[in-house]
């Protein structure tokens, strides 16, 4: 079902579907308008615009423009009135002074949900949380290969 604006608390973090399991994700702030952090490379090759320097810019835009013809669901409401404006604050503070996104897009850590998830006030978004407890697998597994690998060519040279 597509949501109307009217249905939408300001302060909400609102999502629509890029393709497969992606979703792009901004706050709504009222008035039929969006903040959000969006990188226009992305869809243009894996190589292009996923890390690093890119296009990507904090905008504000229109509920429809935000959709691109998509459905919109809502993602997340804020808890109260005050909670909703200290989510908006956020969202036109960074588009404000966008210098800590604008450029700086990172399909793992810097993208649309951590954007909106900061302004939301939540510490990380599931994908950081999901990317934390990788790096921390990948991590320790290099330990114990670093280790096997080493404790085998000491245990070599004792035997020669």
């Amino acid at each position: 079902m597509q949501i109307r604006p009217n249905e939408i608390k300001p302060g909400s973090i609102i999502k629509r579907r890029i393709s497969g399991i992606f979703w792009h994700m901004g706050i709504y702030i009222g008035n039929n308008q969006v903040i959000h952090f969006h990188n226009p490379e992305l869809g243009h090759g894996v190589d292009k615009g996923i890390f690093g320097k890119n296009g990507a810019t904090i905008r504000m835009e229109s509920l429809e423009k935000f959709a691109e013809k998509e459905q919109v669901f809502i993602h997340a409401e804020p808890k109260n009135k005050k909670h909703a404006q200290e989510i908006i604050n956020r969202a036109k503070n960074f588009y404000k002074n966008p210098d800590e996104y604008n450029g700086k897009y990172n399909l793992l850590t810097r993208n649309c949900e951590h954007f909106a998830t900061t302004c939301f006030g939540r510490d990380l978004s599931p994908m950081m949380q999901t990317t934390k407890v990788i790096t921390k697998v990948i991590s320790i597994g290099a330990v114990f290969i670093i280790t096997a690998v080493v404790g085998n060519k000491i245990g070599r040279k004792n035997h020669t």
